[in-house]
């Protein structure tokens, strides 16, 4: 049986996406989750770092997900030798029920840097209520020479779906070890918002558009946003 592997990624394009998997024991979630957002307020800060996104699992209470974006490529060993990331490397030790997971991607949508910034977000909208955000990650495999047709088609959809109103980020990622990975960030502020995002014209264009490029059905992943911990910081920034 073949098994779909294009080639690597675009390593020189966009920002540098981290998504880490974190799967915590039983009874340790609100521990976790105290000194993860801890790092992730003083992460956003460093110089190198875009985005620092804290997500929770709606089906698993022991699964988490930050969504790490960095600026430059020096970025990452810089973050991990900061004081507040080695704290937070030492409290959650204890709490691992598995092996950290990291997956890395290339931002293609939203293509300008300011718009994955969290701190310009924060700055710039006048928004202060809590957020309660839905996020859904959708992982597609596309077939191999497909790559390009589904970015097209893809940031199209992206970049009418950031319009709807219940939409606050709708991010476009791919893998940087095989381009036929891709994955997108849907972060919706209303619970109605996915079902009315499925009802748009370009969602449906969008599906018919893929339907032939699929290399296996896509899957997605529900999530409850915990940082940024205000709406303001999920909105895109268009320049």
């Amino acid at each position: 049986r073949r098994r779909w592997r294009c080639r690597a990624g675009p390593r020189g394009e966009g920002l540098l996406a981290v998504l880490v998997d974190v799967e915590v024991t039983e009874g340790d979630e609100d521990v976790f989750l105290g000194a993860s957002l801890d790092n992730a307020t003083n992460s956003v800060t460093e110089s190198g770092v875009s985005r620092f996104d804290v997500l929770h699992n709606v089906e698993g209470a022991g699964n988490f997900v930050l969504v790490e974006v960095y600026r430059t490529p020096e970025a990452p060993a810089a973050h991990k030798e900061t004081e507040h990331y080695l704290q937070w490397r030492d409290a959650v030790a204890a709490m691992m029920a598995r092996p950290r997971e990291a997956s890395k991607y290339r931002t293609i949508f939203p293509a300008e840097a300011s718009a994955w910034d969290t701190l310009k977000s924060l700055e710039e909208s006048t928004r202060d209520d809590l957020a309660d955000m839905l996020a859904v990650h959708v992982s597609v495999k596309v077939t191999e020479g497909s790559e390009d047709a589904f970015v097209e088609a893809t940031l199209k959809n992206a970049r009418n779906s950031v319009q709807e109103s219940g939409v606050s980020r709708f991010d476009v990622l791919q893998d940087t070890e095989d381009a036929c990975n891709f994955l997108l960030l849907e972060v919706y502020n209303d619970e109605g918002a996915p079902a009315k995002h499925k009802e748009t014209a370009h969602y449906l264009e969008w599906r018919d558009a893929v339907a032939d490029m699929m290399a296996r059905p896509r899957a997605a992943k529900k999530y409850r946003s915990a940082f940024p911990p205000t709406a303001a910081g999920w909105d895109t920034i268009m320049a």
